[in-house]
């Protein structure tokens, strides 16, 4: 297996030799069964109260020390980061157990010479993974028409907002604080 820490530091080395301006994308998998991290983390890292918690932490350090790496290249300040997963994964709190909750992933979009995007935490938009183009698009002002099925969360009002996902047989369109489901 692939553990995070070595392939981030790969893919910092990697993303040097683009020209820029460039779109790079890295897909890590160390917070997927079997929960294992890397033996000199195995005594460090706390284990939490699921197997994943260990895996997280440890995904956690892989990210800092990608970002400490990172920080030290050219291309560093002139970059929007958007990280996000894929999927919902174990969870000990009963919010992530609804219909609605195994949906609930974070898109975190950072822009180290950006000030405006230092909002911190905005839960009021509900975000999906099809908001992550046109909010990229939105970012970088293009303006030309496209298609997409999502929405640009940095422009868009937190009132129209709003997700489709599909759950054992039921789709589900979530706006506000309401979810319809339908089968």
């Amino acid at each position: 297996a692939v553990c995070d820490e070595p392939f981030l530091q790969y893919c910092c080395e990697r993303i040097n030799r683009i020209k820029e301006p460039f779109v790079a994308s890295v897909y890590t998998a160390s917070l997927h069964k079997p929960f294992n991290v890397p033996a000199q983390y195995e005594t460090t890292l706390p284990d939490g109260k699921m197997p994943i918690h260990k895996c997280a932490g440890y995904t956690d350090l892989a990210l800092r020390r990608f970002f400490e790496a990172a920080q030290r290249e050219k291309w560093y300040g002139n970059t929007l980061f958007v990280v996000t997963a894929d999927h919902t994964n174990q969870s000990c709190r009963n919010v992530y157990a609804t219909d609605l909750g195994v949906y609930a992933v974070p898109i975190v979009l950072y822009a180290p010479s950006d000030t405006t995007l230092r909002r911190g935490v905005d839960d009021r938009p509900i975000a999906q993974q099809t908001d992550i183009m046109p909010t990229v698009l939105g970012y970088l002002g293009y303006n030309s028409p496209y298609i997409a099925f999502g929405c640009d969360l940095l422009h868009t009002p937190a009132n129209e907002t709003f997700a489709v996902n599909y759950h054992n047989g039921i789709y589900q369109y979530v706006k506000g604080e309401y979810l319809l489901q339908f089968d």
